[in-house]
């Protein structure tokens, strides 16, 4: 699996014990506002990851560490471990097994994907750093592991829960599909006609399906979905998975690049309106109705649109807070849906922006909530 040995300069000794420092990190491709990638490679810091000294005459592992948030490493050689005498190279697998990232990104063979660099010899003070290219056809799998990364830290960090350990599956040439299977498995696409290793937005997207089994709850059928008036349960589950990775990264956009460019979505500045304001609160809805409220009442005010001063952490948390455990009220449609995530949010939140959020849910979104549920009836 190839890699580029970037650096490997003599900072001369220090007072402390002989060690060993560099930066870990791996090529990305930018999504664009229209969904397509940019044609730039960029290096982003491989922040988290696996990091392993291996002794290059027997393949044995020296030493394990964990890379930090900026992709740097450092192996001190303290007793018991001995500084190399012989040709070493380091080997970066997208993985951590800590209680806050438990992650890991596989191939279809279910091995770790890893990037070997090559071989040096020790010195003290010597920066070795490690770029994985997109060349070598695994960069895309340490951006997926990016993105776990970026949702579990908001999971300990936002939610204040501990996460369950989750499995990705990508493959450069994989037509395997994207999907969450309902096993703490998330799938990825990584066929040649639509990768998804470099799209943000759908492996969140997937991820959230994730988070909403493991900390929230589902009742949504599956099956296909077009944004079309669709299942209430079908809806709610696809239009929360998408406002997670609008969340996680908090800006409103999804995007899917594919060999033909690719399609964006914006939520702030999309309408989607329920097809009958004046008709059941269990009717079909789209799903993006259900991402666009959600992300109004995340978002900052913006004008006569959206008078509500959101917080994207208040609309997450009635997931674990509320629909994990609550018994929903027995209107609308069977199951969790909108209406049950409306209720949760006025229980968390109270009454006092009964107006900002029915100018959102109804004025502009023509949905026909009851505003009278466990939480208090809004006037």
């Amino acid at each position: 699996m190839g890699a580029a040995l970037l650096a490997a300069a003599a900072c001369g000794g220090s007072d402390g014990p002989p060690s060993l420092s560099g930066t870990i990190s791996y090529e990305d491709r930018a999504q664009q506002t229209n969904g397509r990638l940019a044609t730039e490679l960029v290096p982003m810091p491989a922040r988290g990851v696996t990091l392993s000294l291996i002794n290059e005459a027997d393949g044995a592992v020296l030493t394990t560490v964990t890379t930090d948030d900026e992709g740097r490493y450092t192996i001190e050689f303290v007793e018991p471990l001995v500084e190399p005498t012989e040709p070493v190279h380091l080997l970066a697998a997208a993985m951590n097994m800590s209680p806050e990232r438990p992650i890991q990104v596989v191939r279809r063979d279910r091995q770790v994907h890893g990037v070997g660099g090559e071989a040096f010899t020790f010195k003290d003070g010597t920066d070795v750093d490690l770029l994985i290219t997109d060349a070598s056809g695994e960069a895309e799998a340490f951006n997926v592991f990016d993105m776990a990364v970026l949702s579990h830290d908001a999971v300990t960090a936002r939610l204040a829960l501990t996460p369950t350990p989750i499995t990705l599956i990508w493959e450069r040439g994989s037509n395997d599909g994207t999907y969450y299977s309902g096993d703490a498995t998330v799938h990825l696409l990584g066929a040649a006609s639509d990768d998804d290793g470099y799209d943000d937005t759908v492996i969140l997207h997937e991820i959230g399906h994730f988070f909403e089994d493991t900390i929230g709850r589902s009742d949504s059928p599956g099956g296909g979905h077009d944004g079309s008036p669709t299942d209430p349960n079908l809806a709610w589950s696809e239009g929360f998975s998408t406002y997670w990775a609008m969340a996680i990264k908090d800006v409103p956009f999804y995007g899917d690049s594919n060999s033909g460019g690719g399609w964006g979505y914006n939520a702030d500045t999309a309408l989607t309106r329920a097809p009958q304001p004046a008709g059941d609160i269990g009717q079909d809805v789209g799903e993006n109705l259900t991402t666009e409220v959600l992300w109004d009442l995340g978002d900052a005010a913006s004008g006569d649109d959206d008078q509500l001063a959101g917080d994207h952490l208040r609309v997450l948390n009635v997931q674990p807070m509320y629909l994990r455990t609550a018994a929903l009220r027995n209107v609308g449609e069977p199951g969790v849906d909108l209406v049950d995530f409306l209720d949760g949010f006025f229980v968390a939140d109270g009454l006092d922006h009964c107006a900002a959020v029915r100018q959102i849910v109804v004025t502009n979104h023509t949905f026909p909530y009851d505003f009278g549920g466990p939480g208090g009836r809004c006037p």
